[in-house]
């Protein structure tokens, strides 16, 4: 009885390890932790980085992850079974940090390797289509294409001192406006697109192709005329500096526009065969030659010359009568009238006697205002230009004892 009951404990002990042996892979199997992925960041955009690994031992596949410097945690983005991604819709001229981590899954669990990081910087684009949008004597406004990601930029000048750019200064926006320059000159300037990553690092794009910008050459301060006569006169005005000439103007009754006269280097410009009495209006502008373009300055207000009258001559109609009144006369002239003048002698000074403002009249009554024996009597013509008097020269002196 005792050897039956022995005999069914150790076959029962036996059939318990048979089955304990046959079923222990089932119920103590583990996933394994997958390898380590060796992780680089490949073809770098201003929009978009590739992420690329080598396939790691165990891996059912990986996990993408990308910083988040606000939050300062790391973010999924995606998942994948494939060793490579690209992650879209980057901002250029930021800093930017991913991660990879391989998984392997068994049912449900799913285990996770190490995470590798990995950082990059997309790039800035390169500042393009420079103008120049506004131009005075003294500055000038240079605009371009806001370039994606930019915080700022940098402008840089031709420094003739060292021959070479230097930085000029920074502006947020894509415009800027340079000042205080001299009149009639050229400047040369690059522009850089920068930006402030998040994790502090400086984004420099590269420099921009040279832009030539040019000011204006300056107003004419001063435009008149000297030596005028019946026939003409001479034109005069002030240098500009950097100017290599200046343009003079004409109005043009027919067209009702300034035509073009001359084109002058010096600053001095006679005109000559005109009729007494006419008018004429003139304008001029400076200009120079820059950077192979011919640039011009505003044009001065209109200038309007009258050439003289035409001279008379004065004859004695009648001598002094008793209560010492005389008669004068003088040939008729192109004129709106006359101003008679006397003096003590013949160099003056002369004062004026009378004033006729009929051209057709052609004498006056007149009394000496002085003590002395002898008058001389001298006659200027005038016409009325914008109601000023434009006067003819003294004409030859009478002389009445």
């Amino acid at each position: 009885m005792r050897r039956h009951d022995g005999f069914k404990n150790a076959a029962f002990a036996l059939l318990l390890v048979l089955l304990l042996a046959l079923n222990a892979p089932f119920a103590f199997a583990a996933s394994k932790t997958p390898g380590k992925v060796q992780l680089s960041v490949k073809a770098v955009t201003q929009t978009s980085a590739t992420l690329q690994w080598k396939a790691a031992a165990g891996a059912d596949g990986y996990l993408i992850y990308q910083y988040d410097y606000a939050a300062k945690s790391f973010d999924r983005i995606a998942v994948t079974s494939k060793t490579a991604v690209t992650v879209p819709k980057l901002t250029g001229g930021e800093s930017y940090c991913f991660g990879v981590r391989a998984y392997a899954q068994t049912g449900k669990t799913l285990v996770k390797g190490k995470l590798v990081k990995a950082k990059c910087y997309t790039p800035l684009a390169t500042v393009t289509g420079i103008k120049q949008t506004e131009t005075t004597p003294v500055s000038h406004k240079l605009q371009w294409k806001a370039v994606p990601g930019a915080e700022e930029y940098q402008i840089y000048y031709f420094k003739d001192s060292v021959k070479s750019f230097a930085l000029l200064g920074t502006v947020q926006h894509p415009y800027c406006t340079v000042k205080k320059l001299k009149s009639a000159s050229v400047g040369q300037y690059k522009v850089r697109a920068v930006s402030h990553c998040a994790n502090g690092k400086t984004v420099k794009a590269k420099t921009s192709a040279i832009f030539y910008a040019y000011t204006n050459p300056a107003d004419i301060a001063r435009f008149t005329a000297e030596d005028v006569t019946t026939t003409g006169y001479t034109l005069v005005w002030d240098a500009v500096e950097g100017a290599d000439g200046y343009r003079l103007f004409r109005y043009n009754p027919k067209s009702g526009k300034y035509s073009r006269l001359a084109d002058v280097e010096g600053t001095t410009y006679e005109i000559d065969g005109l009729t007494p009495c006419s008018t004429a209006f003139y304008k001029i502008c400076a200009f120079a030659k820059l950077n192979g373009t011919v640039r011009y300055g505003a044009r001065t207000s209109a200038l309007p010359l009258t050439t003289k009258p035409e001279t008379v001559t004065p004859v004695l109609l009648a001598r002094p009568a008793a209560n010492g009144v005389m008669k004068v006369g003088w040939n008729q002239g192109v004129c709106d009238g006359y101003l008679i003048f006397g003096a003590a002698q013949e160099e003056g000074p002369y004062e004026l006697i009378d004033e006729i403002d009929d051209p057709n009249t052609l004498s006056c009554s007149i009394r000496s205002p002085f003590d002395s024996e002898t008058l001389y009597v001298r006659i200027k013509t005038f016409v009325m230009v914008d109601s000023i008097p434009v006067m003819s020269a003294y004409s030859d002196a009478l002389v009445i004892d």
